[in-house]
């Protein structure tokens, strides 16, 4: 077999056994600190038994591991102040933009991509490489949408629209109803 071939020989093998191996046993300690007049969080994870997550050593429960503490203990923690800057956000890819589409409700399989093709014709952003970048023409709307208190940037209008537009196909709303609720 070539390194490819075999590659994907151990992932299939891998997840099969993984598939037939003992569920994982681990339990999560959620932190809350007030700290100054300020609540931090922190989560961990710990994992008694491995079981399958030995065979199938692609998957990981957890990259954060924090100490055994009981509910009500206290602590003195060791503080130390960074200099340092927020980033931005990553920029949304086209399979991001679409998932979040789906988890807001926007649009259809049939649509969404006709959405997407309308803000790059309206130059409210661009596509380059995978990632869409906001234009100013885009970030100008929302920030006057913004200003003046209206909403019409936000998903769930988008998505409370198309749903009307269903219920009115389906007969289950009317159309003036729909009308007088935008209103």
């Amino acid at each position: 077999m070539s390194n490819d071939e075999w590659r994907v020989y151990e992932l299939i093998s891998r997840h099969f056994l993984a598939t037939i191996s003992k569920d994982a046993v681990g339990s999560e300690t959620k932190v809350t600190v007030a700290l100054g007049g300020e609540t931090f969080t922190a989560k961990g994870l710990i994992i008694e038994e491995m079981n399958w997550l030995e065979v199938f050593h692609y998957e990981k429960w957890s990259d954060t591991d924090l100490p055994p503490i009981q509910k009500g203990e206290e602590f003195t923690p060791d503080l130390k102040m960074v200099d340092g800057k927020t980033s931005a956000p990553n920029l949304l890819t086209e399979a991001d933009l679409i998932a979040k589409m789906d988890a807001t409700g926007i649009g259809t399989d049939a649509t969404i991509h006709e959405h997407i093709k309308t803000v790059i014709e309206r130059s409210y952003a661009v596509k380059q490489s995978q990632s869409f970048i906001p234009t100013s023409v885009g970030v100008s709307l929302v920030e006057a949408y913004e200003h003046v208190g209206i909403e019409l940037y936000k998903p769930y209008l988008r998505a409370q629209m198309e749903n009307d537009m269903k219920l009115i196909g389906q007969g289950t709303k009317s159309k003036d109803v729909v009308l007088r609720d935008c209103i």
